[in-house]
C-alpha cells in the first residue's frame, strides 16, 4: 500500500496538471469509443492476470495490490459510465436548446421584420393623423366663423325685430291719425248739412222779402189809383212811367257794371263788395225813402201824388233790384249745390281712401303679426340650438372625461400586466431562453395593441372625415339659402317701408287739405252775401277748397303689389316653417342617438371597470399567471376596448360636424 501510494507520489511529481488532464482526456475518449463499439461494459468481470514484476513485494501484497486495483478500475468505469450518461444528456440538452435557439432566431427576424412592418405603418398613421389633425384644425376655425356667422345673424334678427317694432308703433300713430282723420271727415260733413240748412232757410226768408215787396207795391198802386184823379193820373203815369224806365236802365247799367266788376276780381271781394254795393244802395234808397215819406206829410195833394209816384217808382226800382238780387241768390244756391256735390264727392273719395287705408293697415298688421311670429319662430329655433349645443358640450365634456378614464384604466391594465410579468418572472425559475422570450413578448405587446388599433380606427376615421365633409357641405348649402332667405327679406323689409312712407306722404297731402296749419278742420271759407231789406243781414256758405282724388289705376297697382308682397310673405312663412320643422327634428333624432350612444358608452366603461377589478382581483388571488392566459386575457381585453373606441369615434364625429 505505501509502495502503490509512493508511486501515485513519483507519477504526480512528475506530470504537470495540463499533462494529467490530457491523460484523463483521452482515457475518457478512449474508453467511450470502446464503450460506443462494444457496448456496454460488463461488471463483475475478471481482472486479467498480469504479470507483476514489482520487486520486493510478496505474494500476498501482490495479490491484495491487484484486487485494489481491480476494484479501483471498477469504480473508475462505474464513474465514467455515469458521467458518460450525463454527457450525453447535456449534449441532447444542447441540441434541443440549439434548436430552440434557432427557433428563436427565427422568430426574432419574423418579429423585427413584422416590427419594421408595423414601425411603417405607424408613421403613414401618423402622418394620416397629422393630416387629420390639420384637418380638424381647419373644421375647428370654419366652425368658429360659422358661429361668429350665426351670432351676426342673430344681432341682425334682433335689428330686424327692433325694425319690426318701430314700424308697430308707425301703424298704431298712422292708426290714431286714420280715426283723427275719420273724426274730421264727420265734423265736416256735419258742418256741410248745417250750412246747407242755413242757406235753405236764407232763401226763404229772401222769399218772403220778395212777396211782402209785392204787396206793399200793389197796395202803394191802388192807393195812388184811388188818391189821383184820372188826368192827373194819367200825366202821373207817364211821368212816373218815364222816370221808372230812366231808374229801371240806371239800375240795370249798374248791375252791369257791377256783374263786371264781379267777375273781374276774386270771388271773395268780389261777392263782398258785391253784397256791400246793394247794401249801401239799398240802405241810401231806404233812406231816402224814408226821408221823402217824412216831408209828405206837410205838403200838399198835389205833392203827395207826386211823392207817390215817386214812391211807386223806387218800389219798382226796388222790385227789379230784388229780383235780380233773387236771380243772383239762384246763381249763388247753384254754386252751392256744386259746391256741395264736389264736397260730397270729396268725402266719398276720402272715405274710400280711409277704408282704403284701413284695409292696407290691417294687412300691414297682418303681415307684421306673420313677421312676428317667424321672427319669434327664429328665436325659439336659436334658443333649441343654444340648449342643444350646451347639451352638446356637456356631452364632449363627459365623452372627454369618459376618454380620460379610459386611458387611465389601459394604464392602469398594461400596469397590472407589468406587475404580473414581474411576479411571474420572480416566482418561478425560468430558463435565459425562457426570459428571452418573455422580454420579447412584452416588447411586442404594445406595438402589436397599437398597429391593431390604428389598423381598426384607419377606416372609422376615413369615414368620419367623409361624413364631415358632406356635412360640411350640407352646412354650407343650408348657409347660403339661409343668406339669401335673408336678404329677399331685408328687401321686402325696405318694400314694406317705401310704401309706408308712401302712405305716410298720401295721409300727410290729406292732412295738409283737410286741416289748416292751426290743426282746426279745414273748412270752405263762406262767402257773405248782403241782403237787401228791412231785417238786416244773412250769410250764405259755400266751399273753396278741393281734395285731388287718388287715380283708378295707382290703386289697381298698389293693390297688386301689397297681394304680392302677402304672397311671399305667405311663401316664405310656410318654406321657413318647413325647414324649421326639420331641423327640430333632426336635431331630436341627433339627441335621442346622443342620449343613447352616451348611456351604452357609460354602461361599457363601467362593465370594463368591473372586469378590470375582477381581472385584478383575481390575479391577487391567483398569485401567478402564465405568458399564454395574459396574451388571451389581453386580446379578449382588446377585442373588448375596441368596439368602445369605435363608440368614442362615432360620438366624437357628430360634436365635430356641429
Amino acid at each position: 500500500m505505501e509502495g502503490g501510494q509512493r508511486d501515485e507520489k513519483k507519477l504526480s511529481e512528475m506530470l504537470t496538471f495540463a499533462e494529467l488532464s490530457l491523460l484523463h482526456q483521452t482515457v475518457c475518449s478512449a474508453t467511450s469509443q470502446m464503450i460506443l463499439q462494444e457496448g456496454t461494459p460488463r461488471l463483475g468481470f475478471e481482472v486479467p492476470e498480469m504479470p507483476v514484476t514489482i520487486p520486493g513485494l510478496a505474494p500476498d501484497d501482490k495479490r491484495v495490490l491487484l484486487q485494489r486495483v481491480a476494484a479501483l478500475e471498477v469504480e473508475v468505469m462505474k464513474r465514467h459510465q455515469e458521467k458518460q450518461k450525463k454527457v450525453y444528456e447535456l449534449e441532447s440538452n444542447l441540441r434541443k436548446e440549439k434548436k430552440r435557439l434557432h427557433e428563436m432566431r427565427e422568430v426574432l427576424n419574423n418579429e423585427q421584420r413584422h416590427n419594421l412592418e408595423l414601425q411603417n405603418r405607424i408613421g403613414l398613421q401618423s402622418q394620416s393623423m397629422a393630416d387629420l389633425e390639420v384637418q380638424r384644425e381647419i373644421l375647428q376655425r370654419r366652425s368658429s366663423y360659422h358661429e361668429s356667422r350665426v351670432h351676426e345673424y342673430i344681432g341682425q334678427l334682433e335689428a330686424e325685430r327692433s325694425k319690426v317694432r318701430s314700424l308697430e308703433d308707425d301703424l298704431s300713430k298712422e292708426r290714431s291719425h286714420v280715426k283723427h282723420l275719420e273724426a274730421l271727415l264727420e265734423s265736416e260733413r256735419k258742418r256741410v248739412m248745417e250750412a246747407k240748412l242755413k242757406d235753405s232757410s236764407y232763401i226763404e226768408s229772401m222769399r218772403q222779402q220778395l212777396d211782402t215787396a209785392l204787396d206793399s207795391e200793389t197796395k202803394l198802386r191802388r192807393k195812388l189809383v184811388d188818391q189821383v184823379p184820372h188826368r192827373d193820373r194819367d200825366r202821373g203815369s207817364c211821368r212816373c212811367n218815364y222816370a221808372l224806365t230812366e231808374t229801371t236802365t240806371a239800375k240795370l247799367t249798374e248791375i252791369k257794371q257791377c256783374t263786371v266788376c264781379m267777375n273781374k276780381r276774386n270771388k271773395e271781394d268780389k261777392e263782398g263788395r258785391y253784397c256791400q254795393h246793394f247794401y249801401n244802395c239799398a240802405c241810401s234808397r231806404c233812406v231816402g225813402l224814408t226821408e221823402v215819406s217824412s216831408g209828405a206829410k206837410h205838403q200838399t195833394p198835389r205833392v203827395k201824388d207826386k211823392q207817390n209816384n215817386e214812391e211807386l217808382c223806387h218800389e219798382r226800382v226796388r222790385v227789379v233790384e230784388l229780383e235780380a238780387a233773387l236771380a243772383s241768390g239762384r246763381e249763388m244756391l247753384l254754386d252751392l249745390e256744386i259746391c256741395e256735390e264736389k264736397s260730397r264727392k270729396q268725402v266719398d273719395t276720402e272715405r274710400e281712401v280711409s277704408v282704403r287705408l284701413q284695409t292696407e293697415v290691417s294687412e300691414y298688421k297682418a303681415e307684421l303679426g306673420a313677421l312676428r311670429a317667424e321672427l319669434d319662430m327664429k328665436a325659439y329655433s336659436l334658443q333649441e340650438l343654444e340648449v342643444l349645443r350646451e347639451h352638446r358640450n356637456k356631452n364632449r365634456q363627459q365623452l372627454e372625461s369618459l376618454h380620460r378614464r379610459k386611458l387611465s384604466l389601459e394604464q392602469k391594465l398594461s400596469a397590472l400586466q407589468q406587475q404580473q410579468l414581474t411576479t411571474q418572472s420572480s416566482s418561478r425559475n425560468v430558463t435565459p431562453v425562457d426570459d428571452i422570450k418573455q422580454d420579447q413578448v412584452e416588447g411586442f405587446v404594445s406595438p402589436i395593441y397599437s398597429s391593431q388599433q390604428m389598423t381598426t380606427l384607419s377606416p372609422a376615421l376615413h369615414a368620419n372625415e367623409e361624413c364631415l365633409m358632406t356635412q360640411l357641405a350640407d352646412a354650407q348649402r343650408h348657409l347660403s339659402i339661409l343668406k339669401d332667405r335673408l336678404a329677399a327679406h331685408d328687401e321686402e323689409i325696405s318694400l314694406l317701408t317705401q310704401e309706408l312712407a308712401v302712405s305716410r306722404q298720401r295721409e300727410a297731402e290729406l292732412e295738409r287739405r283737410v286741416t289748416p296749419e292751426g290743426q282746426e278742420p279745414e273748412t270752405s271759407p263762406l262767402l257773405k252775401i248782403g241782403k237787401v231789406g228791412h231785417k238786416g243781414n244773412t250769410t250764405v256758405m259755400c266751399p273753396q277748397s278741393k281734395v285731388s282724388s287718388f287715380g283708378s289705376d295707382q290703386s289697381l297697382k298698389e293693390e297688386k303689389g301689397i297681394s304680392e308682397v302677402v304672397s311671399r310673405l305667405n311663401k316664405e312663412k310656410e318654406e321657413l316653417l318647413k325647414a324649421l320643422k326639420v331641423v327640430q327634428d333632426r336635431e331630436q333624432s341627433n339627441a335621442k342617438s346622443w342620449a343613447d350612444e352616451k348611456a351604452a358608452l357609460i354602461r361599457a366603461v363601467l362593465a370594463a371597470e368591473a372586469d378590470v377589478d375582477n381581472i385584478h382581483s383575481q390575479e391577487i388571488r391567483d398569485g401567478e399567471l402564465t405568458v399564454t392566459d395574459m396574451d388571451e386575457r389581453f386580446s379578449l381585453q382588446l377585442n373588448f376596448t375596441q368596439p368602445v373606441i369605435t363608440m368614442f369615434m362615432s360620438l366624437d364625429q357628430p360634436d365635430r360636424q356641429k
